[in-house]
C-alpha cells in the first residue's frame, strides 16, 4: 500500500506507543497509515485514541511549539501482528475488520521473491492499482463489517473479571456444585420469555458455596460473593422465577421451602442453573452476539451427571 500511495501521502509506525505520543504531525494529510506490531492490548488510553481515529471524522494535531489545531481524517489504518491477541474489541464492537493470513506460502521464497518482484516499480504493480479503481463499490458499505473468527478471538481474549470468569466455565462446560443443590422441572422461557416452551432441569446454586469454589478452583482469587452472585445472575433465574411464566415450574411454585434455604442458621441465596446450552444462550443475550463458538457440542455440564 506504501509504494502505491507513495512516501508523501502514508506512514508506517513500529512503536507500540506510537498512539500516545504527544507530537501526531506525521498523520496530518496522510491517506494511509499501517502500524506493524505498533499496538499493545490492554492499553485503554492507546484504545480510546483508536477509536476516536476510526470513528471521528476529525483529529487534534500537535506540532513541537505550536498549538494544537482539528484537522479533517483523510487517512485509513492497517494494523499487523504475529500475535493471537493484538488488539482490544468489545462484543458490539463496529470497527475492526481482522484476518489472519493463510501459512500456505510459508517458507516459499520463490513465491514472495515474484511477488516483490511484481509490485516494483518496473512490476505489475500499476495493474493492480488499475485494478483497485475499476472495482466496483457502489454497493460497498463500510459499516457491514464481516464478523471473522480473528475477530471473535480478540474479543474473547479482550473479556475481564466475572465476564473472563463466565465465558471460562461455558466454554468449559463446566458448573461448580452442578447437582449438589435441590432440583427441579422449568419450562425454559423462565429463563427467557423469548424461548419456545421447553421443560428442562435446574439445580440451585448458592451464592457463597458457589464463590468459595471458583476462588479454591483458581478462577479468580478476588472473587467475593457480590461477583460471584453478578455470574450466576446471568445465566440463572431468580428463586421465585419472576415473570409471566413464573407458574410454569414442577417443584414447589418455583420456591424454595426454608429448610433446603438455610444452613447452619445462614440464607443460603443462590440462582436455578439450567442446562448448559440454555446458560450459554443466556449468557449470548448478556453479551448481545449470537452463535458463539464454544468448542464443546455437549448441551448438558460435564459434571451434571
Amino acid at each position: 500500500m506504501r509504494a502505491l500511495i507513495g512516501a508523501d501521502y502514508s506512514h508506517i509506525f513500529t512503536n507500540p506507543e506510537s498512539l500516545k505520543r504527544n507530537f501526531n504531525a506525521m498523520m496530518l494529510y496522510r491517506l494511509f497509515l499501517g502500524f506493524d506490531e505498533a499496538f499493545t492490548v490492554g492499553d485503554k488510553v492507546a484504545d480510546a485514541i483508536f477509536k476516536n481515529l476510526v470513528t471521528g471524522d476529525v483529529f487534534t494535531v500537535e506540532k513541537k511549539f505550536l498549538d494544537a489545531f482539528e484537522a479533517r481524517k483523510f487517512f485509513r489504518m492497517i494494523f499487523a501482528s504475529n500475535e493471537q491477541w493484538f488488539m482490544n474489541a468489545d462484543f458490539g464492537d463496529r470497527r475492526q475488520f481482522l484476518l489472519t493470513c493463510s501459512n500456505t506460502r510459508q517458507k516459499d521464497s520463490k513465491y514472495f521473491m515474484a511477488l516483490d518482484d511484481a509490485m516494483g516499480p518496473d512490476g505489475e504493480m500499476w495493474a493492480f492499482f488499475e485494478f483497485l479503481q475499476k472495482m466496483p463499490l457502489s454497493d460497498f458499505d463500510l459499516r457491514a463489517i464481516p464478523q471473522t473468527d480473528t475477530l471473535m478471538a480478540q474479543k474473547i481474549n479482550s473479556l475481564r473479571g466475572n465476564n473472563r470468569v463466565l465465558h471460562s466455565l461455558l466454554e468449559a462446560g463446566l458448573l461448580p456444585l452442578g447437582r449438589h443443590g435441590p432440583s427441579m422441572q422449568v419450562d425454559a422461557r423462565s429463563f427467557d420469555a423469548d424461548l419456545e416452551e421447553s421443560w428442562v432441569e435446574a439445580h440451585y446454586v448458592p451464592t457463597q458455596a458457589f464463590m468459595e469454589v471458583l476462588v479454591q478452583s483458581g478462577y479468580d482469587f478476588r472473587m467475593d460473593t457480590r461477583s460471584a452472585g453478578k455470574i450466576l445472575a446471568i445465566i440463572g433465574g431468580g428463586g421465585s422465577f419472576a415473570g409471566p411464566y413464573k407458574g410454569h415450574v414442577r417443584h414447589e411454585g418455583g420456591f424454595l421451602s426454608n429448610d433446603q434455604r438455610m444452613h447452619e442458621g445462614k440464607n443460603l441465596t443462590g440462582r436455578w442453573v439450567g442446562p448448559l446450552w440454555l446458560s450459554r444462550h443466556l449468557a449470548e443475550k448478556h453479551y448481545k452476539v449470537r452463535g458463539l463458538d464454544w468448542g464443546a457440542s455437549a448441551n448438558e455440564w460435564s459434571n451434571w451427571d
